[in-house]
């Protein structure tokens, strides 16, 4: 009797020893999803960046938070360590996910800004005989936003139209003024447009300036 109470007990204690060691092993405490920056909305230009920091818990353990992009044509999104790029205009939504949650951050994406243009429309008159020619009739002053050097590249949809400089740099974040000649090639009205391409290399920027052009007699 006395032997099998001993190993009773024992089996007893083996048991609670084991029970104790289950709990100990067994993950315990709260599950969690943070977004610590940016919580959203995001908004960026064609061609730039911008992290998403968030800390993910699964029953108390840290756990790996991923990403992904409903609209990958607009905002990319690296899977793992959240890095948005905006690759065209438009809105996207970053899912985050992590710890058995999700929550979700709002992106836009605006068009790439790398010039200022002014101003952008020249109207102009010329007196047919008595105007000279060819008649300056206006500039054109473009401003580099960026604090690198770009590229500009100018063209014109008349002919009658000239520039002084088709294709030029301007320095970082400097300014460069641009004459606009009439050639008197033409004495009918009519309506043009200068369009100005500028890029670091990297992005580009599209800006237009129009036209108008009358006559007198």
């Amino acid at each position: 009797m006395r032997r099998r109470w001993k190993v009773l007990t024992a089996i007893a204690l083996f048991m609670t020893a084991m029970a104790g060691c289950d709990a100990c092993d067994s993950p315990s405490g709260p599950s969690s999803l943070t977004v610590e920056d940016p919580t959203g909305p995001i908004v960026m230009q064609v061609g730039q960046t911008k992290q998403i920091t968030a800390t993910a818990r699964a029953k108390g353990d840290p756990t790996l938070a991923t990403f992904s992009s409903n609209n990958s044509p607009v905002a990319t999104v690296d899977q793992f360590n959240g890095l948005v790029r905006c690759v065209a205009v438009g809105d996207a939504v970053i899912t985050v996910s992590g710890g058995g949650m999700q929550k979700t951050v709002a992106v836009t994406c605006t068009p790439t800004v790398l010039i200022d243009v002014t101003p952008t429309t020249v109207p102009f008159t010329h007196s047919v005989g008595v105007t000279a020619c060819p008649q300056r009739i206006g500039t054109i002053r473009v401003t580099n936003t960026l604090p690198v050097a770009i590229s500009l590249t100018l063209s014109t949809t008349n002919p009658a139209l000239t520039l002084d400089a088709p294709a030029t740099n301007v320095t970082a974040s400097g300014f460069l003024d641009i004459a606009v000649n009439f050639t008197c090639s033409t004495q009918t009205p009519f309506t043009a447009t200068i369009t100005i391409v500028a890029t670091n290399g990297i992005l580009t920027d599209t800006r237009n300036v129009t036209v108008t052009a009358n006559f007198a007699r």
